[in-house]
């Protein structure tokens, strides 16, 4: 563990944490902020998508907002201690057919890097797919590790899977997290697992219209729901009727896949038309349910309405979101390594 010299002066714990994020979609991390009770300044949020501006104007009302990452001028940065950045995660994924930096959305990772060379927030944490720390990508973490460590920063890298931070929803993602040497006042420690939530736990009370055992309309569909209920059943001797058993209805036989009380990765387009299955209800996800895969309590989206976004839009950038708790989970570690949570003597290490 990298340690300060005897001659640097330590940074202060911050009165008031300075945030802001980038490509910041739902902004899950200023939702964990919010859950700390973190007294924290949301200085900026940055996104192409119109929908993310209005819920993000509407819900978070960011002193600042950048509509392209792209085209922000130096002189309209702002400072801040805590800087998340999740830039796209097609170019690392099989979305995107693994093109990486081929892909220009993979090169937007060069602005981030540039902001934080410009302006040197105190923390940083940076988010993509899990198949971003493979062999593949390896060049690009590594360049991205050297970047920071040349401007000053001591990283640390890691896969988490947001299903072992009491969240429904298995999702496996990587997180880079990079710390200003001046700021690193205790050693830094990646969030231990915390326990597992059945996806039963986030769903909807029964309804008078759910049937447990109902099968989709179109024959693909029903194929791939008959073909995970007779694996679970084969497999794990468990009835789909009354166990809920989400199916991905909506691809190909070559990528189904399905979980057992619990949720597999929600991706955007899953989520903007109803995320999977559901066998012990007969029917696709409801918004709220969506919402709490999610680890988000539907009352922190409250009046998502009021702006014109629809259902199927809010599910869509839910399925480009962060766990709540998986992110609350490692800003938490970051903040206290990087001097920007105050830690009691005797709970240094913890």
């Amino acid at each position: 563990m990298p340690k300060q010299s005897a001659n640097t002066k330590k940074t202060r714990v911050p009165r008031v944490v300075k945030f802001g994020s980038d490509f910041s979609g739902l902004d899950s991390a200023w939702l964990a902020l919010k859950r700390m009770k973190v007294k924290a300044q949301l200085c900026f949020n940055s996104d192409s998508d119109a929908n993310c501006k209005k819920l993000l104007q509407k819900i978070h009302k960011p002193e600042a907002f950048h509509d392209d990452i792209a085209a922000r001028k130096p002189q309209s940065e702002q400072y801040v201690d805590l800087y998340v950045t999740t830039p796209p995660c097609q170019p690392f994924s099989m979305a995107g057919q693994k093109k990486g930096l081929k892909d220009k959305r993979g090169q937007l990772l060069k602005f981030s890097v540039a902001f934080v060379s410009r302006q040197k927030p105190r923390v940083v944490v940076l988010e993509n797919v899990a198949m971003f720390a493979s062999k593949k990508f390896k060049p690009v973490t590594r360049g991205l590790q050297r970047a920071f460590k040349k401007l000053g920063y001591v990283c640390f890298a890691r896969v988490l899977n947001s299903a072992d931070f009491k969240v429904s929803q298995a999702r496996r993602r990587f997180f880079l997290v990079a710390i200003r040497k001046d700021s690193l006042h205790h050693p830094f420690h990646w969030p231990q697992p915390v326990g597992k939530r059945n996806l039963e736990d986030d769903l909807d009370p029964a309804r008078p219209s759910d049937r447990p055992g109902r099968l989709p309309k179109t024959k693909r569909a029903r194929d791939l729901a008959l073909a995970a209920y007779g694996q679970v059943w084969k497999k794990q001797k468990l009835d789909p009727r009354q166990v809920p058993v989400a199916v991905d209805i909506d691809c190909s036989p070559r990528f189904a896949s399905y979980g057992v009380n619990q949720l597999k990765t929600l991706t955007k387009s899953r989520g903007s038309c109803g995320g999977h299955w559901l066998s012990n209800r007969g029917r696709k996800m409801t918004i709220n349910e969506l919402m709490r895969v999610t680890g988000i309590n539907p009352i922190e989206l409250r009046g998502y309405k009021e702006e014109g976004i629809s259902d199927a839009q809010l599910g869509g950038m839910l399925g480009n979101s962060i766990p709540v708790p998986l992110i609350l989970g490692v800003l938490t570690q970051a903040m206290k390594a990087g001097g920007l949570l105050f830690v009691p003597k005797g709970q240094k290490e913890t």
